[in-house]
């Protein structure tokens, strides 16, 4: 019976998914060519236009935070949308900042035997895509939740995420709420509940040499 349940919620989602598989191709391709590149930080009113207009017309209303630290010129930007009423929240969360690009042509994406190539192909714009369609087809099918699902997709992570997650962290709303949280980042393809971090360091050593 539980089988039975399970194919009778998994196949109309797998229907709106492939029914959209040229839409979200087509959202990948246009998001990459926005050089969202940090650092410095560029382009990301355009990126939180992007994903807005993609919200509003899915009939999810975006929530914009403009986030901004002393000595920085220019705010950046974390959107935020939500389906289900309040209450246990899972949170889709990713970044659309990419490292800065070698050449101009890494924004011009291409597809070649079935995979696309350009800055933030993997890295991570087409993971808000896929997130953000897969939040679109459970609000299609009408899928019943006992809360809700958070997309967050946010700035600077390739830099620290000094004014992206963590000033939402600061302002309580970074994972309100939440009880669990998916990424997608690249991984090689394989699922893991957990990421090592990084840790870099600047050391000064005082004396003179002998």
């Amino acid at each position: 019976k539980m089988r039975w349940m399970l194919d009778q919620l998994l196949k109309p989602l797998e229907g709106v998914i492939q029914k959209d598989a040229v839409e979200l191709e087509n959202f990948i391709f246009q998001f990459v060519k926005i050089r969202s590149e940090n650092p410095p930080g560029m382009h990301y009113r355009a990126c939180c236009d992007f994903l807005c207009s993609y919200l509003a017309k899915f009939g999810l209303e975006p929530i914009v935070h403009s986030l901004q630290v002393a000595g920085s010129e220019e705010p950046a930007f974390a959107v935020q949308a939500f389906l289900g009423g309040e209450g246990p929240t899972v949170y889709f969360h990713g970044h659309y900042d990419v490292v800065p690009a070698c050449e101009a042509s890494q924004f011009a994406p291409v597809v070649k035997d079935g995979k696309m190539f350009g800055r933030g192909t993997a890295d991570m714009k087409a993971g808000l895509g896929l997130m953000l369609f897969a939040v679109k087809a459970l609000k299609e099918c009408g899928v019943p939740l006992h809360g809700r699902i958070g997309l967050t997709f946010v700035p600077d992570e390739e830099t620290g995420g000094v004014r992206g997650s963590h000033l939402l962290l600061q302002q309580g709303i970074l994972g309100k709420h939440g009880i669990a949280m998916f990424t997608a980042e690249p991984t090689g393809g394989v699922v893991w509940n957990g990421s090592r971090e990084a840790l870099s360091l600047q050391i000064a050593v005082g004396g003179k040499a002998i």
